[in-house]
C-alpha cells in the first residue's frame, strides 16, 4: 500500500510535507524575484516614481480635505512644521509583495488566486495610505512622536494587516479545488 508524503511526515513527527517544504521554497523565491524586480532601480524605478508621485499627490490631497493645510510637490509633502518626502519603501510595496507571495504559493484554484491577489492589494495600499495619512499628520501636529510611529508602531500594524488578511482570505479558500 502506498503512503502520500504527508501521511509518512505524520508518522515520522516531521511537520514539514514535500508540499509544504515547496510552498516555502515556492514563497521565498517568489518573494525575492518581486523585490528584486519591483524595488530594484534597475528595472521599474519609473514605475514606482509614478506611485511615489502618486501617494504624494493623493495623500496631500486626503490631508486638504480634511482641512490640514498639507500640499505636495513632486515627492514631498509639505506641512506647516515638517516636510516628508516619500520614497520607494513609503509606497506600500515591499509589504505588498510578501503578502502576495502568499497567496500564490497557497493551495487554491486560479481564480481564488486572482481574487486574493486583488483583496490582498487593496487591502495593502488602503493601510499604506492611512499609515501615510497618520504619519503626515503626526508629523505636523506631533512631531515628537514620529520616528516612534514610523519606525515601531506603523510596521508592526501593517505586518498584523498583512497575516489577518492572508488568514482572512485563505479560511474562505478551498484547498482541495487547486
Amino acid at each position: 500500500m502506498a503512503t502520500t508524503s504527508q501521511e509518512q511526515a505524520a508518522r515520522s513527527g516531521s511537520v514539514w510535507s514535500s508540499r509544504s517544504l515547496w510552498m516555502c521554497v515556492a514563497y521565498i523565491a517568489i518573494a525575492m524575484v518581486l523585490s528584486i524586480v519591483l524595488l530594484s532601480n534597475l528595472v521599474f524605478d519609473d514605475l514606482l516614481a509614478g506611485l511615489r508621485l502618486g501617494v504624494a499627490a493623493a495623500s496631500a490631497g486626503a490631508m486638504s480635505v480634511l482641512g490640514f493645510p498639507i500640499s505636495n510637490a513632486g515627492e514631498v509633502i509639505h506641512g506647516p512644521h515638517t516636510s516628508l518626502i516619500i520614497v520607494n519603501d513609503c509606497t506600500g510595496v515591499d509589504a505588498t509583495i510578501l503578502l502576495v507571495s502568499a497567496v500564490l504559493v497557497f493551495p487554491a484554484a486560479l481564480r481564488q488566486r486572482l481574487a486574493g491577489l486583488v483583496f490582498a492589494v487593496a487591502v495593502m495600499m488602503i493601510v499604506n495610505f492611512v499609515r501615510i495619512l497618520t504619519l503626515i499628520y503626526i508629523g505636523n501636529y506631533t512631531p515628537e512622536f514620529l520616528d516612534i510611529g514610523h519606525l515601531y508602531v506603523w510596521p508592526v500594524i501593517v505586518i498584523i494587516v498583512g497575516v489577518g488578511t492572508l488568514l482572512l482570505w485563505a479560511d474562505r479558500v478551498d484547498p482541495r479545488s487547486a
